[in-house]
């Protein structure tokens, strides 16, 4: 047994991947968390009889064979995890033409419908429908080491590796989806484009989305993200490792050592000290750096990535309990409203449900949750919160009812129906998870982020590593495991000791 010490801060999916990865060393480890439950973003919470599940909407690459498949198998995730396959990647309805376009995994039958929808869009509905289908299956997984650690054999086996998607990452694939999009004519195709990533994502990341699911790489979890936390703490914690909840980190402890500074363990907010040989921060980007390290170990490149990178922004969750079932409904869906409404300074046109209809956990026989979410600001939640709560409270109801106005439409008396009223905002999620600024998957994938190299190690510090969706642009459950197991591997690198997959 190795004598190695490291302590883990955030028991987000990243944080627990890493507390995994480094008892399959044979390292001592403690994982600590702020909130009273492990999962960060992969938040579930209960309501009365419902349970709220804010987090993972799907999970990709779950079929054996793939190297994510492997990913998940090495942390006790699969086999065994319930799945159901993901029958329609969404429905679209636009209200303002009472059309209405459904996923399915034949992507041929997809360019047919919006060619007939609109066939003055023919061609670059073709143009996105036909790289899909030749992208295939593209697997981050199989980017097995950090950078930091990778040798020319390394890379040149990545190279291998990717070889058959590398193309994908030059010419017009790299250009921003809002430039395909915004040749487009008709909004209800438009908006299904623009519905796969951000628009201001590249081309190849939403032709990926689209191959991914017509592959059959995606599936719903019909026992909500608390199964994929469970089983990461359980795998954790049955292998020797130490998960305390309830207690956040303050501060790292550093002291100066060989002309760098070396982290020696963390304050927790209670004052406690607690000592170890690494730490590995899978907390929030900005609050590890300007926060737990005092903004003490920054270069002009980090500085810059966070005065200038963007944000994936925020949003607005209105959870519902309703006493009816839904049962031939799509789980996931888009509606493109006729009549928006506004929330502070923002015009919300566009509502994305998911109603959990494929699973029984949910709610009581007979009822469901639907979860309604739309895209938000962060100054207009946070400046209601800290400065007139009662009118923060106020609009949360007033949102609500704006909702569920619009859902009326669609699902006549649901109004009557409802038992519980669940509203979630960027301020809630920084209040549990201290996500900067509410952003629940860190930085917003533009062309230039998404294929950003950023290191897991700080300038002037050693024996400190990072992992979690801010060292992984994009985020993800795989890229953000990845990420916990490129940490572990970094602290095996420093000590010199081969890395294992599991423990011995």
């Amino acid at each position: 047994m190795s004598n190695v010490k490291v302590v883990v801060v955030g028991a987000g999916v990243a944080g627990l991947a890493a507390g995994c990865y480094a008892i399959a060393q044979g390292f001592d480890c403690l994982v600590v968390e702020r909130h009273h439950v492990a999962g960060g973003v992969a938040a579930t919470w209960k309501r009365g009889d419902y349970v709220i599940d804010g987090g993972i909407h799907t999970l990709s690459g779950h079929n054996p064979g793939l190297s994510s498949y492997d990913l998940y198998r090495d942390l006790g995730i699969l086999p065994g995890l319930p799945v159901t396959e993901l029958p329609v990647l969404c429905r679209f309805l636009d209200e303002r033409t009472d059309r209405a376009i459904e996923i399915s995994r034949n992507l041929d039958r997809l360019a047919l419908e919006l060619r007939q929808l609109s066939p003055d869009d023919s061609e670059h509905i073709d143009d996105l429908i036909r790289g899909a289908k030749s992208m295939g299956l593209l697997e981050w997984s199989l980017i097995d080491k950090p950078e930091e650690i990778m040798g020319f054999r390394d890379k040149l086996r990545q190279s291998w590796r990717l070889r058959h998607s590398l193309r994908y990452f030059g010419g017009v694939y790299v250009r921003p989806l809002s430039e395909l999009t915004g040749k487009i004519q008709h909004p209800l195709v438009k908006a299904l484009f623009e519905s796969l990533v951000p628009p201001e994502a590249p081309l190849w990341l939403a032709m990926s989305v689209l191959s991914t699911f017509s592959l059959g790489q995606m599936a719903l979890l019909p026992q909500g993200s608390v199964s994929i936390v469970g089983r990461l703490a359980e795998y954790f914690e049955t292998d020797g490792g130490v998960l305390r909840m309830g207690c956040g980190a303050a501060e790292v402890i550093t002291t100066h050592h060989d002309s760098v500074d070396r982290a020696m363990g963390i304050v927790l907010e209670n004052g406690e000290r607690i000592h170890a040989d690494y730490v590995i921060s899978a907390a929030d980007g900005y609050s590890t750096l300007w926060g737990l390290l005092g903004g003490r170990y920054l270069d002009s490149i980090i500085t810059t990535r966070y005065r200038e990178w963007r944000l994936v922004p925020p949003l607005v969750m209105v959870s519902l309990g309703v006493a009816r079932r839904f049962t031939n409904e799509p789980p996931l869906n888009t509606i493109m409203l006729r009549r928006p409404f506004f929330v502070g300074d923002d015009t919300v046109d566009t509502l994305y449900l998911r109603i959990f209809n494929y699973a029984r956990g949910f709610a009581p026989p007979g009822k469901t949750v639907i979860q309604v979410s739309f895209r938000t600001s962060w100054d207009h939640w946070i400046r209601l919160a800290e400065g007139d709560r009662p009118a923060y409270d106020t609009e949360k109801d007033r949102v609500a009812r704006e909702v569920i106005r619009r859902l009326e439409l669609h699902y006549p008396s649901i109004a009557r129906q409802l038992e519980l009223v669940d509203v979630a905002t960027p301020f809630t999620t920084w209040r549990y998870t201290h996500n900067l600024q509410g952003a629940y998957r860190g930085w917003l994938p533009t062309p230039e982020v998404i294929v950003s190299a950023i290191p897991r190690s700080l300038p002037g510090l050693s024996h400190l590593f990072l992992a979690g969706h801010w060292v992984v642009p994009g985020g993800g459950i795989p890229a953000c495991l990845l990420s916990g197991r490129h940490a572990v591997q970094l602290v095996c690198h420093h000590q010199g000791l081969p890395f294992r997959l599991r423990r011995p």
